[in-house]
């Protein structure tokens, strides 16, 4: 059975198998089961706004409190540092706003590794004062180890990241998130 980039799709979720459209079709034979084991590695989320100073000035995206694992660290500048090599799946979430008046802002975040965009900007443009956009990032990275992944965002107005609270006591809607996750796929 041919299966795309060796997921099988009566066991694997419909968006690890369609990431990897662009690989090799590799020879499964039949009676194989392939499973997937997908383990979280981190989770961090600001709480706070994040706004650049001045129009045209990129900041660095903040990712909340510093966290260390064996695997994977993140510094209280928002930089993620990977100990070891694999490829691992990333989730950003963030909640770009403004606030105030004046004209519509135009509002963009990138991912870099070590240093180099990777993938599309992220971009929106916000009319009204006091609006958000939820935008997200997400994609699966190939690292080594002491490789480095970071964000930023900028606006050509007034805005940012923003926290939303909930007046009904649920969780904050925060102005950054990042999942980091790793996916092993067996064959038996």
């Amino acid at each position: 059975m041919k299966l795309f980039g060796g997921q099988n799709p009566a066991v694997s979720p419909l968006g690890v198998i369609t990431h990897k459209l662009g690989s090799d079709l590799l020879d499964i034979e039949d009676g194989i089961l392939v499973t997937q084991t997908t383990t979280a590695l981190l989770l961090g989320a600001s709480s706070s706004d994040q706004i650049p100073g001045a129009a045209d000035t990129p900041i660095q995206v903040e990712f909340g409190a510093p966290q260390a694992t064996p695997v994977i660290d993140l510094d209280v500048s928002g930089n993620v540092t990977f100990l070891q090599t694999d490829e691992f799946g990333v989730r950003i979430l963030l909640n770009f706003g403004r606030d105030g008046g004046g004209p519509s802002s135009t509002l963009f975040g990138r991912v870099l590794l070590n240093g180099i965009q990777i993938g599309p900007s992220l971009g929106t443009e916000i009319d009204d004062s006091n609006d958000i956009a939820p935008l997200i990032f997400v994609d699966s990275i190939p690292a080594t180890a002491s490789d480095v992944l970071s964000c930023e965002i900028y606006t050509d107005g007034i805005g940012g990241l923003f926290n939303l609270v909930s007046g009904l006591g649920w969780n904050d809607a925060p102005s950054a998130e990042i999942q980091i996750v790793r996916s092993v796929v067996t064959a038996t």
